[in-house]
Formats: C-alpha cells, sequence, structure tokens
C-alpha cells in the first residue's frame, strides 16, 4: 500500500500529503482499453465537429459521481492531509457538445434547440449562456468535493491545479478558478506556470496573484523536468523562485513527472 506507507514516514517526520487527482482525462498515460466501456456507453467528451474524446463528461450525473467516489474512498481510508484537483476543466472551449450536455442545457434554459451545436458556438444566440453553463459545471463539482470530503475528515485542504492566468483560464479552458477563490471553494490554488521565459513567468504570476488579492495562498507551480527536449535550466529556475517571492506568492510547487 504505497499510500499508507508514504503517510507513515511523511507524518514521522512532520511533512504534509495532497493527493494529486487527474479529473475526467484518461487519455494521458493510461491503458488505451481503460476509455472504451465509457466511449460505448457514451460516457465521453464531443467536441463541436461530434468526435469522441478521452475526456469523460462532467455535466453526467454518473461521470461525477465515478469521480467523487473515488476520492471519497481515498479521503476515507487515508490520514491525508489535503486533495489536489488537476485536469478540473474541459480540454478546451471546442468541447463538450454531447447528447447529455445538450439535454442538460436545454432543460436549464428551458426550451429545445434546433441545429445543435449551432446555436452555442460562436455568433450563436446561446453562445454566452453555454460557455457559463459548462462554467458552472465545472465550479459546481468543485462545490461537491469540498463538501463531500470536509464532511468525511473536517479540516482537509482542498487545492487544484489551474491554468495560470484567470481570465484566460476562464476563456480557453472554461475553468473559472478565480470564483473559486471568492466562494473559498479551495484553500490555495496552484497556477501552472510552466514556461522558460522569465518575465511570461512573472506576468503569469502577476495576474494569478492579483485575482486572489490576498484571500488564499497562490503557490506558483513550475516545471522542474530537464532534458534535451527542454531548454530549461536549473538557473532559470532559480531565477523564478526568486520572482514568485518577489511578487509575493505564497510559496512554490515543482512538477516532476517522467
Amino acid at each position: 500500500d504505497q499510500l499508507r506507507e508514504i503517510l507513515a514516514v511523511a507524518h514521522a517526520r512532520g511533512v504534509m500529503v495532497h493527493v494529486w487527482k487527474v479529473c475526467w482525462e484518461f487519455g494521458w498515460m493510461a491503458d488505451p482499453t481503460i476509455a472504451r466501456p465509457f466511449r460505448f456507453a457514451g460516457r465521453c467528451q464531443v467536441d463541436r465537429d461530434g468526435r469522441t474524446g478521452d475526456w469523460l463528461c462532467p455535466s453526467r450525473a454518473d461521470n461525477r459521481a465515478y469521480e467523487l467516489e473515488a476520492i471519497k474512498e481515498l479521503v476515507r481510508n487515508y490520514a491525508i492531509d489535503g486533495f489536489h484537483l488537476d485536469y478540473i476543466r474541459y480540454p478546451g472551449d471546442e468541447w463538450c457538445f454531447c447528447p447529455s450536455c445538450r439535454k442538460a442545457f436545454e432543460k436549464k434554459i428551458g426550451k429545445p434547440l434546433m441545429g445543435w451545436p449551432a446555436p452555442v458556438l460562436e455568433g450563436g444566440r446561446q453562445e454566452r449562456a453555454y460557455r457559463d453553463w459548462r462554467r458552472e459545471v465545472i465550479t459546481s463539482f468543485v462545490r461537491e468535493v469540498r463538501r463531500a470530503i470536509s464532511k468525511i475528515r473536517p479540516g482537509i485542504q482542498l487545492s487544484a491545479a489551474v491554468f495560470p492566468v484567470p481570465e484566460s483560464a476562464r476563456d480557453s479552458v472554461l475553468q473559472d478558478w478565480g470564483r473559486w477563490i471568492q466562494e473559498g471553494l479551495v484553500d490555495f490554488v496552484c497556477p501552472m506556470n510552466y514556461t522558460e521565459d522569465l518575465q511570461e513567468m512573472r506576468s503569469r504570476a502577476a495576474a494569478g496573484l492579483a485575482a486572489a488579492a490576498g484571500k488564499m495562498p497562490v503557490y506558483q507551480g513550475l516545471y522542474t523536468t530537464f532534458g534535451p527536449d527542454q531548454s530549461q535550466s536549473p538557473d532559470i529556475l532559480a531565477a523564478q523562485i526568486v520572482a514568485a517571492r518577489e511578487l509575493g506568492a505564497g510559496g512554490f510547487v515543482l512538477f516532476e513527472l517522467q
């Protein structure tokens, strides 16, 4: 039981352990066969052109229950200090236009839409409303997670990996993390500030810190994967850490996965 061993060693040394979970997405680093039953059952996201992807549709009740039960199982059975949500968003604004989303959205607005998905695409009469609806689909799941894990383990922290610039995240992947901060749904956020350009990193960090407005810590996510296909160097990483401190970030998170 790897997690139980990690917790025992870490807690004995005063180190907190937060479990990292990829939400919705199972095409990355996963056995391709995992997606088959979900695709067969029509539970995956569909893009604006009708193509099925390898992400679960977050508007479906069965998918939300599937994800939430996995989270609750870990919180219930392990003395973890926090839970970290990754991929808590859509792949892009060109997703999801599946039959389940159509049905749920039509129910929300109280009328059927002909010529789907044209009415909710760029220039369509329901474009803005559908964008807002999808943002709320993600935000409401964060609320569900917060409510569920706090009931099981009071005081547990909830955090999320987010796209670094709030407005861009809100538009490009329908991830309204500025709202999560306003509602107090998370205890801290980790903007994925993955870039080798120091000025770009500083600009992104400043935007995220401005959105948080001191309401909660913002830990800058920096990547530390060094290799022949990346020019990032330890010196650049060190400079970015210094920049995060200068800008007032609550701290930094080093991401490395190979």
